[in-house]
């Protein structure tokens, strides 16, 4: 399918520059993202819409953002403000009413360019406004490497396991590629930027020597250890004997793993 043009650096620079206006210099910064929407002039409300995560509705020089009454997750809620105050600042003149999925809001980190420009834009602000690169990549230094750090980050950030970890994958060396999967296949992947040759095939199957796989068998709650290549690529050539450290955590409440993946000397 065509991929979807869209200006994620001018999407990153917006949020940079909001961060720089509001004097955010810590993750404590962010901790209320609600007031500093009001200080923009945008009210946030729960419940009030079926169908769809967020919605913004403008007017004038005000605007509302609305947020579907069953999310429970903080760090979901969090981004779903983050992509709707996206629409706010990049998207003015492109509509007064905006209605905005889960798809939508997840478009850029499951990189699915079929969705319009502005979601992807969006989604690029939230991410950038939410866990700002640079304070990002200063505060993983001084915390373990994996899950661990994955949760971590969360907490300092208070965001997403998932959200967090795609930012893992663009931002930090240590990780090349986090994939989410299910009992019946992949979901979906996340590779670095400078990683284009590996893949993982849509529902692809998880094999039972993968650490997602052994979790799904056992009802573990995490793994961590070496696994063989071919486990999560058997469709790519590489060197006998090449392997990859795995770090799995287990989602109850979706019923699916989260694989942070390191590609061990691969040349």
């Amino acid at each position: 399918m065509p991929v979807q043009e869209f200006d994620h650096f001018n999407a990153e620079a917006k949020a940079y520059q909001l961060i720089q206006e509001c004097c955010i210099r810590d993750p404590r910064d962010l901790q209320d993202l609600e007031a500093l929407a009001w200080q923009m002039k945008v009210y946030v409300e729960t419940g009030g819409i079926r169908g769809c995560d967020g919605r913004l509705v403008r007017r004038g020089k005000h605007g509302i953002i609305r947020i579907r009454e069953n999310i429970d997750e903080p760090g979901r809620r969090r981004f779903i403000i983050g992509h709707e105050l996206g629409h706010w600042l990049l998207h003015s003149e492109e509509s007064q009413v905006g209605l905005c999925t889960a798809e939508d809001m997840d478009a850029d980190a499951q990189r699915e360019y079929r969705h319009s420009r502005p979601e992807l834009e969006a989604s690029a602000f939230a991410s950038e406004l939410l866990m700002p690169s640079k304070m990002f990549r200063e505060n993983a230094k001084a915390l373990p490497e994996g899950v661990q750090g994955l949760q971590a980050l969360a907490g300092l950030f208070s965001t997403s396991y998932t959200s967090t970890a795609v930012r893992m994958v663009d931002l930090l060396d240590e990780y090349d590629m986090m994939v989410i999967a299910g009992p019946n296949g992949v979901h979906w992947w996340r590779g670095r930027p400078n990683v284009r040759s590996l893949w993982c095939e849509k529902r692809q199957q998880i094999q039972p020597d993968s650490g997602a796989g052994r979790i799904f068998a056992s009802g573990d709650k995490s793994f961590a250890d070496e696994v063989p290549w071919d486990v999560w690529f058997p469709h790519v050539s590489v060197p006998v004997g090449q392997s990859i450290w795995e770090e799995t955590v287990f989602f109850p409440n979706y019923g699916t793993t989260l694989s942070l993946l390191q590609f061990m000397d691969l040349e």
